[in-house]
């Protein structure tokens, strides 16, 4: 599984990436998370456990942006890290 196409490492800049230069990328046992400039967290891989923060579970949904809780809203993040099970 890749975060971007699946070939090259490249990472899927259309879609709700459009215009967000990544700057940090964290990967966990079967998702990655990417970090934008702008402090938006975007996420790809399996949410069987709600790794993905987006409010739905399930398999590969292609790149998608995390929501933060209401506490979060509205911050950007700074960092991000994923775990391993």
């Amino acid at each position: 599984m890749a975060l971007g196409d699946g070939g090259g490492g490249r990472v899927d800049t259309t879609g709700v990436l459009a215009g967000e230069p990544v700057t940090d990328v964290a990967a966990g046992a079967n998702h990655f998370l990417a970090l934008s400039a702008g402090g938006l967290i975007f996420a790809r891989g399996a949410s069987t456990r709600g790794q993905l923060g987006n409010g739905v579970s399930g398999d590969d949904q292609g790149v998608v942006a995390a929501k933060p809780g209401p506490e979060l809203a509205g911050r950007p993040f700074t960092a991000i890290s994923a775990a391993v099970p």
